[in-house]
């Protein structure tokens, strides 16, 4: 099959969106398929064969509707005729270009077939009025919709009033290089938590800090914030990212846990996976989108035992118990309880780390690209039988 990617940023520019187009080209390619990424202008050769299959063209220079826009527009157009596409694969929002990534619902070809997954919803009161345009655009011209959170399945399928698949396409580990066993983190003889991952309002670090302030009543229990406040630049493109994480840095120092919470610089990946394998226990406590984060997905790569905020719907395919402890989301008292247990509990931990490893098979590449190809051939099978 001949399958275009859409995107606004790829690799060398690093974020969980680009580096997960990334992941999918790149299987999806090893798989024989033919793959041509569009993304933007910039960041390294306009048109580049990575590999066999395997052709990124930066392109676009402007995703605003602008005068501008339309020559990117046809341009982009063009090519995918050359390419003879089968399935375009537009992946929405772009957390980096935000409000300016208003063409992607405009690319491609009437006969085309567009899928298009889901990040972010992009409807809600604080989304850019563009934005909230973008996304009712993709909900109408795509053919088959994909979310990477089991909890969009239902809004979206809503959204098409059940007139359109709406499939669930999983994140993947977007650590490049894991290295297992190949480096290791030595930690001193405190129990350690860890946590990895960009800070924001729906991922409960705040949970965090509490439940160790409550911890280190009766315990030597400390916490590694693996990247989390590396690569500044990423928070200061939004001014309410920045003030959230001047926030977070600022807490533990109010709670009295300052010495006990190591903030890392951004870390090569396999220092990320040596870190997730040193730690007694990776907590992430998320109040949203608990299993649409690739900071989870490495963790089980690493085969971490891991403690989740959410819910067991929230949580499926997983099963609490088995491949994550679950705790209540927004609930430090609670998250604190279920640490403390796990902690005095080793054989509970071994248990969890099996279930890490067992996880990882479902949000591994092949079988994310295994599932992209079967949405793509729904698409390609809905757009026949409406024409």
């Amino acid at each position: 099959m001949k399958v275009a990617l859409c995107f606004g940023t790829f690799p060398p520019e690093r974020n969980g969106g680009s580096d997960y187009v990334a992941r999918l080209a790149a299987e999806l390619a090893a798989g024989g398929d033919d793959v041509y990424v569009v993304t933007s202008a910039g960041g390294g050769v306009a048109r580049e064969q990575l590999r066999p299959g395997l052709v990124i063209a930066r392109s676009v220079s402007d995703w605003r509707l602008t005068a501008e826009r339309r020559k990117s527009l046809r341009a982009v157009n063009s090519a995918l005729r050359t390419f003879g596409a089968d399935v375009l694969h537009v992946f929405f929002p772009d957390s980096v270009l935000q409000g300016a990534y208003r063409i992607p619902a405009l690319i491609g070809l009437s006969h085309v077939p567009l899928v298009t997954t889901f990040w972010n919803l992009g409807l809600g009161r604080r989304s850019p009025p563009w934005v909230r345009a973008e996304a009712l655009a993709l909900l109408v011209r795509s053919r088959t919709l994909s979310t990477h959170e089991p909890g969009y399945l239902e809004a979206i399928g809503k959204l098409v009033v059940r007139r359109k698949a709406v499939r669930w396409l999983p994140v993947g580990n977007n650590l490049m290089d894991i290295g297992a066993g190949a480096e290791a983190v030595m930690l001193d003889g405190a129990e350690w938590l860890g946590y990895f991952g960009q800070l924001d309002e729906t991922r409960g670090v705040e949970d965090l800090f509490l439940a160790v302030q409550d911890l280190r009543r009766v315990r030597d229990v400390r916490l590694v914030m693996i990247g989390s406040a590396g690569r500044r630049e990423r928070y200061a493109r939004d001014p309410a990212s920045s003030a959230y994480l001047s926030r977070m840095l600022a807490l533990p120092g109010e709670l009295g846990i300052d010495r006990a919470v190591v903030w890392t610089d951004y870390l090569p990946d396999r220092r990320v996976a040596a870190y997730l394998r040193a730690v007694d226990l990776c907590v992430l406590p998320y109040r949203q989108n608990s299993i649409g984060r690739s900071a989870l997905v490495a963790a089980f790569e690493a085969h971490a035992a891991v403690v989740l905020a959410g819910t067991p719907e929230t949580i499926a395919p997983l099963q609490a118990g088995r491949h994550v402890e679950l705790a209540p989301p927004a609930a430090p008292a609670q998250l604190s309880a279920t640490i403390a247990r796990l902690l005095s509990d080793r054989p509970a931990l071994a248990q969890l780390r099996d279930g890490a490893a067992e996880a990882a098979m479902m949000f591994s590449w092949p079988e994310i690209a295994r599932r992209a190809r079967a949405i793509y051939a729904e698409a390609a099978a809905a757009k026949a039988s409406a024409t």
